[in-house]
């Protein structure tokens, strides 16, 4: 079976606050940690594409020789495993190399694959204790080739293994979701505008929203659940918040429409997900406020499962699932600590669906 989403609208964000992410590459022993080609020095010719508060790829990998390196830090000597995570465009068999002082891993594209793949490289990388260079270089291919390299992951073998057994034991049971078929995700914020008029201010457009023709609407599609935006660009909240409220006032509603709409849905035998943006450069008090932009992310991630853990409680089963935008290129250039998310979204129903959006 194929599930489908249907859009009603998209915004694109603009980075009004100039702030960008700064890694402290620093490598973590105990999870995996993300060195994304746009953080690296590249060689010439090798574009880094980021957008706003977004670090998506490298771009215009096409010669021999051509790489990327970081300069790292490590707490203490270990073996590390190796993937690396690409697109070919076109070409036949790539080789490449990932090197650490002696040390050094060995992978290779056989020409067959397209899109995107994580490449796990044979043996392991040796980093010592303290600061060294972690450099991926493309060597030289039988034919033309194009390349775009998003990052290289470092885990030690143990770790990486415990890390996927554990997910796998998490996961929720999708049934529901196999037999609702399709959705609808309705990109309704701060930002949007009506039809004709003037645009409410977000409180006032809250209160006055009519939730049973909304989901009358949504049920005469024929589809299964409904996924409403929480937040995209700018930082609010349909309903109540201690969190939000403590964080940056002004951003939450009295009006629980999250409830209201979850009841509307359940008479008529549909689900609600929420979707939820982590913040964007066009927002620059939330960022401020939350911390998204600081190199050391306990305070953002912390404020993250704050907030995401109130709302989980509040709504129990009422809330069907997650659907966390801007998964890869907003959380996993931070080495976001999954695990911790992961349990923070589940809160209040162990069987949420949690979809980060890649």
């Amino acid at each position: 079976m194929s599930f489908r989403f249907a859009f009603l609208s998209l915004i694109l964000m603009a980075n009004v606050s100039g702030a960008q992410f700064v890694p402290d590459f620093y490598v973590r022993p105990d999870d995996f940690t993300v060195l994304m080609v746009p953080d690296a020095a590249v060689s010439e010719g090798a574009e880094k594409w980021t957008s706003g508060h977004g670090k998506f790829f490298g771009k215009g990998w096409r010669k021999a020789g051509q790489q990327a390196e970081w300069r790292v830090t490590a707490p203490a000597a270990d073996d590390y495993a190796v993937n690396v995570s690409l697109y070919q465009s076109y070409g036949a068999p790539v080789r490449f190399v990932v090197q650490a002082g002696e040390s050094e891993v060995r992978g290779a594209l056989t020409g067959q694959e397209r899109g995107w793949n994580r490449v796990p490289l044979d043996g392991t990388l040796r980093l010592p204790q303290g600061a060294v260079a972690v450099t991926l270089r493309v060597l030289a291919p039988a034919e033309d080739f194009e390349l775009s390299v998003q990052s290289v992951e470092l885990g030690r073998p143990a770790v990486r293994t415990a890390l996927l057994e554990k997910a796998v034991s998490l996961r929720a049971d999708a049934k529901w979701f196999q037999e609702a078929g399709y959705g609808m995700m309705v990109h309704w914020t701060s930002e949007t505008m009506p039809r004709a008029g003037e645009r409410k201010p977000y409180a006032q457009a809250v209160a006055a929203l009519d939730v049973e023709a909304f989901a009358a609407q949504m049920q005469a599609t024929g589809a299964g659940f409904v996924v409403l935006t929480t937040s995209h660009g700018q930082q609010y909240f349909p309903g109540p918040s201690h969190v939000l409220d403590t964080l940056l006032p002004g951003r939450t509603t009295s009006r629980d429409l999250v409830g209201d709409l979850a009841a509307a849905l359940q008479k008529r035998g549909m689900k609600l997900m929420l979707y939820y943006h982590l913040g964007a450069g066009s927002d620059p008090a939330w960022i401020k406020a939350s911390g998204a932009m600081e190199t050391d992310t306990t305070r953002f991630f912390t404020n993250w499962r704050s907030f995401i853990t109130e709302i989980g409680e509040r709504y129990g089963e009422r809330l069907a699932g997650w659907w966390f935008d801007d998964g890869a290129v907003a959380y996993y250039y931070r080495s976001a600590p999954w695990e911790s998310l992961h349990r923070a979204a589940r809160a209040g129903f162990a069987q949420r669906l949690i979809g980060w959006n890649p």
